[in-house]
């Protein structure tokens, strides 16, 4: 829920929704279940949920010169065509580094992209980890 709201207010041009208390407490619940799975030993399930949490952590990120740069540009007088694209919504975030490790870690454990099972997984764990400096697969 929390990597949603940001992603809507992404495209709504406007910080509100990731903000709320409700989405601050799916992030906090997402950080405890964490916690949970690796205090103990990890099975493939488990190890793809902590890597789904992990990259969300890392990809959910408000780029802060991004965001100043939307909140002054002004707002078109029209409603566009398409919305949105992930591209522009990207760009809007950055990628926090301090996850790095935690994603090559739970990628090496997961071994094979083949071993990933959860629909989707494989291929946005790809895109997550382009241009990751602490990558050494």
């Amino acid at each position: 829920m929390w990597t949603t709201n940001i992603h809507r207010d992404l495209v709504n041009y406007k910080i509100s929704e990731s903000i709320t208390k409700e989405s601050l407490t799916h992030r906090l619940i997402g950080i405890q279940l964490l916690n949970r799975l690796i205090s103990a030993p990890m099975g493939r399930e488990e190890t793809e949920i902590a890597l789904l949490i992990v990259m969300h952590l890392a990809l959910s990120e408000l780029n802060k010169e991004e965001l100043d740069r939307m909140m002054r540009a002004s707002p078109l007088p029209f409603d566009p065509p398409l919305p949105t694209n992930d591209f522009n919504v990207l760009a809007r975030l950055r990628r926090e580094p301090t996850h790095g490790p935690a994603l090559v870690m739970l990628i090496r454990k997961m071994g094979a992209w083949e071993n990933m099972k959860m629909p989707g997984l494989a291929p946005a764990v790809a895109m997550s980890v382009i241009g990751l400096d602490s990558l050494m697969l």
